[in-house]
């Protein structure tokens, strides 16, 4: 017999699974998987990002594979990790380190993974390139290099088919736990809550963005305030995260220009007006306890999810009209509550904007917002349903 409460709360039927499992964009493609393992897409499909067999535009959800366990989402190539635990691509051949112009279809990336000899225990793609974390803590990478995104100190590229070891600082018990990537800078944390970052990272200064080529440790002073749990740049000198402070209560940090309200200071600067990376004023942030933040912004915007909802700032005009899902196509200086349907978990919240529009799940259904349908959706300047399932 089913548990009282079930019975309570569903009747004698147990309750569905959750839909989604995680959702990832780039400027200008999406990709849904489901908890069954299933892979949805769409999106301009450049370079046969999408695995459909060819490059042409989609617009609608589209199947794209099954058996999927995870998947990772650079600008040109998606990574996908299999049930059976192996890794393939579609894309860009670069950003597995394999020579080649890419291909458009699923294709296995085993004879580069092959080459190592370790257990896998974390995958991260940006732009081109590919870093994993092995079990003995070190990091490798392939792929493009030139902005220093490999880590091993050059600014070359790697694609003969091969990792390098990344550099990786030796700080007493700080060991990397997670990576990240986006756009041009690939980083980690360590089980201490530390990160660390190597490539073209935004808003480590108050004069915008820096270029390393080994792993580097974000300031002491950041390190000791949030312990950092999810780390993320975009295109357009932003940078976010979120973590706990002392106290355990979750923050978010956040760094770069200050056009357009992009900082949720109430502020229309200029691009070269910066906000260096730390932790957001308190008095700025927006009601309820901090959930989760999204996972790429493609232009001068945040998305924050809280107890209490759906809050963004920043652009939101042009081709971008409706990003932020408030209602208007105004840009908002401060951050401003989003349109979400009645019943939509913001506990559970993920997020991810692409150029032209935001996305959000609650693991039950897809919702977006914008008002540019070019790759998809419905135009509206608040989300609505817009589901593979």
């Amino acid at each position: 017999m089913l548990p009282f409460v079930r019975m309570f709360d569903y009747g004698n039927i147990a309750p569905a699974k959750p839909n989604i499992k995680k959702i990832l964009a780039n400027n200008y493609n999406v990709a849904v998987l489901t908890n069954s393992g299933d892979l949805y897409v769409r999106g301009d499909n450049a370079y046969g990002i999408l695995g459909l067999g060819h490059k042409n535009t989609v617009t609608t959800w589209t199947f794209s594979t099954s058996g999927v366990e995870d998947f990772w989402m650079g600008a040109t190539s998606i990574v996908v990790k299999k049930s059976n635990n192996e890794i393939w691509y579609s894309g860009s051949s670069t950003t597995v380190g394999m020579k080649g112009s890419g291909v458009s279809i699923w294709t296995s990336a085993m004879p580069i993974f092959n080459t190592l000899t370790l257990p896998i225990l974390d995958i991260a793609v940006s732009y081109q390139t590919t870093s994993v974390l092995l079990s003995d803590q070190t990091i490798w990478s392939t792929g493009v290099g030139s902005d220093g995104q490999l880590g091993d100190g050059t600014t070359i590229n790697h694609v003969s088919g091969r990792f390098v070891k990344s550099t990786v600082p030796t700080a007493a018990n700080q060991l990397p736990v997670k990576l990240f990537a986006s756009n041009l800078m690939h980083g980690y944390v360590t089980n201490q809550g530390w990160l660390f970052y190597t490539g073209r990272v935004n808003a480590v200064t108050s004069s915008g963005s820096k270029l390393y080529n080994i792993y580097y440790g974000a300031p002491t002073s950041l390190s000791n305030t949030i312990n950092i749990k999810y780390y993320v740049n975009n295109g357009t000198s932003m940078a976010m995260a979120i973590g706990t402070d002392p106290t355990g209560k979750t923050i978010i940090a956040n760094g770069g220009s200050r056009i357009f309200g992009a900082q949720a200071d109430g502020k229309d600067g200029s691009l070269k007006d910066y906000r260096a990376f730390e932790v957001q004023t308190a008095s700025l942030m927006p009601p309820g306890d901090v959930v989760s933040i999204a996972n790429n912004t493609s232009y001068y915007n945040q998305v924050i999810a809280t107890t209490d909802g759906i809050y963004c700032c920043g652009y939101n005009q042009s081709t971008q009209a409706g990003m932020l899902g408030i209602g208007t196509s105004t840009n908002a200086l401060v951050y401003t509550k989003a349109i979400v349907p009645d019943g939509f978990d913001y506990s559970k919240s993920q997020m991810a904007g692409s150029y032209n529009r935001t996305y959000i799940t609650d693991g039950n259904f897809v919702y977006s917002t914008g008002t540019d349908v070019t790759y998809g959706g419905i135009s509206s300047l608040e989300f609505i349903l817009d589901s593979p399932v």
